[in-house]
């Protein structure tokens, strides 16, 4: 901001080889918005002005302005372009805090007169090592301000200190018990809770969304839920009673009580985020079976098509209908109708699921796979104990750092490895996974949208192979289809 300011009155009449000042002035956080500091400042500059017989020209305001955060100064800027006769401030670090800057104002070859500094004059030698020192020292200081500050914040965040105390996240309070610690805010939190739940049966972001906007539910910024929101809440480790700093997982036992456990909240997140499906650069699949269906000559691979048929017509008329079809897309060996192949194999699917020894089977296999899960849950949080022991008697520098980089890396691998065992616990379930008799699995399979079927079809089907009907036109029958099932009871 640039301002005009009166100049001294009566005092400055008549003189006519008086030198006019510019005064710039700035502050790099006003907290209080009503301009103090950069107001003393500009004071200080006028008694100094007034002392040494100056006139006052126009003044400079960058009020609550960082010197060295990268960010535009528009007065600095400003007062560059008008090249006055002389510059004053408070001090040279409220003018430039980098050489970048320093530089600029050598090239105006004006003095620069600074309150607790005196002057600098930029047009010798001297006076320009003088002021490229104190543009070092300035730029020094602020790093390693930085530095600390940081290293502040790292500390506090490894001993699992909250790290909000402005906006608070959903599920917790700004304030503190009488305890010290971080309110949870109960009826926040078991709406989370319910959240989790539903990713685990399955659920997409989206669809929590609208549970808690049915709810009645706001952000803590009062706004409407929305898929992109409900994701970065959830997907935080804090949920999991786990601070981060800067993205990485500092401490694994913050201060405040976790919305539901460390472990279970790492394998539904794992899996919520990185689903087993669809991966990138591999397009959306356009039909419920084409990754399933295999040439049964070749075993080439399968897309959606389409396929014109002569249809004769009640006038004895030929009419090209056209269909949908799954294509052998590499070798043209077969193709097959879309939808009689669909409903085929959901017959099958169906069949197959409410088969009392399939049924016996899956309840077993899941048992199995539920125990040897949890109990991979509980080796990864011990692991994790002796990560953070590892770390800290580093840190006490009781071993070498050859031996700490060795054996955290082995550690961290196990951790990888017993995570990637328990997060089968937390597989998406589905609409199946509690439907009984025909019936049941009837109606859950037409209330599941495609990816929910394709997941379905993937954890039973291995691959469907389809064989030439051979020539003429031979209807399509089951005889040509072979459903290669995972598990129990392989149908030939």
């Amino acid at each position: 901001m640039r301002r005009a300011r009166p100049s001294g009155g009566d005092a400055d009449k008549g003189k006519t080889d008086q030198l006019t000042a510019a005064i710039y002035v700035r502050i790099s956080d006003d907290k209080s918005g009503e301009a103090a500091g950069v107001e003393r400042q500009e004071t200080l500059c006028r008694s100094l002005c007034e002392q040494e017989g100056w006139a006052v020209g126009q003044v400079y305001v960058d009020n609550s302005v960082s010197a060295t955060s990268g960010v535009r100064r528009p007065a600095f800027e400003q007062m560059l372009e008008d090249r006055p006769q002389a510059i004053v401030c408070w001090h040279q670090d409220r003018l430039v805090r980098k050489t970048s800057d320093l530089n600029r104002i050598i090239e105006l070859g004006v003095p620069v007169h600074s309150v607790k500094a005196g002057t600098v004059d930029l047009a010798t030698p001297s006076g320009r090592a003088i002021a490229t020192t104190l543009a070092a020292w300035a730029t020094f200081e602020t790093e390693h301000s930085a530095e600390r500050k940081r290293a502040a914040f790292r500390e506090s965040a490894s001993k699992g200190r909250k790290g909000w105390s402005g906006r608070r996240p959903y599920g917790y309070a700004n304030g503190r018990d009488e305890n010290g610690r971080p309110i949870l805010i109960e009826r926040e939190a078991e709406h989370l809770r319910h959240a989790f739940g539903m990713v685990r049966d399955g659920a997409s972001f989206a669809d929590i969304a609208r549970y808690l906007n049915d709810q009645g539910e706001t952000t803590p910024l009062g706004h409407e839920w929305h898929a992109r929101t409900v994701r970065q809440v959830m997907v935080n480790p804090r949920n999991g009673g786990m601070r981060t700093y800067r993205g990485e997982i500092v401490s694994d036992e913050a201060e405040w009580e976790p919305i539901i456990p460390r472990d279970e909240w790492m394998a539904i997140i794992e899996r919520a985020v990185r689903p087993g499906g669809r991966q990138k650069g591999r397009g959306k699949a356009k039909a419920l079976l084409s990754s399933l269906c295999v040439c049964g000559v070749c075993g080439g691979p399968f897309a959606k098509g389409t396929s014109t048929s002569q249809i004769r017509q009640p006038d004895g008329s030929l009419q090209p209908v056209k269909r949908d079809v799954y294509i052998a897309t590499k070798c043209g060996h077969t193709r097959a109708p879309l939808e009689w192949l669909d409903e085929y194999v959901r017959k099958e699917l169906v069949k197959r699921l409410t088969n009392p020894a399939g049924a016996l089977y899956r309840a077993q296999a899941a048992q199995r796979e539920d125990a040897d899960a949890l109990a991979a849950a509980h080796e990864a949080a011990e692991a994790r104990v002796r990560l953070q022991e590892l770390r800290e008697s580093y840190a006490r520098g009781e071993m070498s750092l050859a031996t700490f980089t060795t054996t955290t890396s082995t550690v961290e691998a196990t951790i990888t490895s017993l995570d990637a065992q328990a997060a089968t616990y937390y597989r998406p379930r589905t609409a199946l996974d509690h439907a009984e008799g025909i019936g049941s699995v009837r109606e859950a399979w037409q209330r599941m949208d495609d990816a929910e079927r394709r997941s379905v079809l993937a954890e039973h089907i291995e691959s469907i192979s389809i064989k030439p009907r051979g020539r003429g036109r031979r209807p399509m029958s089951p005889e040509y289809v072979t459903i290669n099932w995972k598990g129990w009871g392989n149908r030939a």
